[in-house]
């Protein structure tokens, strides 16, 4: 397994931060098949990275602003999958998030939040077409999900 991490920013003052949080993932492993053999059959691979650029600015002392800004993507490989069931199967992920905060602090017990979130996932998935007994087969059939929330 491969794995990175970083958490870059630059303050031009005490009131303001600008960043990004960075990630990467890479991961290849064998995975058994049933739990009476521990013997791995199937190659699962995992490969993820992430960018997250964000903004702090705290303007006074009871006002805050956060923006958070995230893309990632993962991607999913299991070949040869020896199950007996469905073979091969790819996957393919995407998400991205915005979320924004506006904090105000009126009193020292009393913070009243603000704010919107948006998200958008994107999901594939495929696999072999094994069902059909009869006729020319097609190699691969694929799922495909998107959801948008606000």
């Amino acid at each position: 397994m491969t794995s990175a991490i970083a958490d870059i920013g630059w303050s031009p003052d005490t009131t303001l931060r600008i960043g990004s949080l960075i990630t990467y993932s890479l991961a290849d492993t064998g995975n058994p098949n049933t739990i009476f053999d521990a013997k791995p059959l199937d190659n699962f691979l995992t490969e993820r990275w992430l960018i997250g650029p964000h903004i702090d600015w705290h303007p006074v002392e009871w006002w805050d602003h956060h923006l958070i800004v995230s893309y990632d993507h993962e991607r999913q490989l299991n070949d040869p999958n020896q199950d007996g069931f469905v073979g091969p199967t790819r996957a393919l992920f995407e998400r991205t998030q915005v979320d924004y905060q506006n904090d105000l602090r009126p009193t020292s017990w009393l913070i009243i939040t603000s704010g919107f979130f948006y998200s958008r996932l994107n999901a594939g998935q495929e696999r072999p077409f094994i069902s059909q007994g009869f006729g020319p087969q097609p190699r691969f059939i694929s799922d495909h999900t998107e959801e948008t929330g606000v």
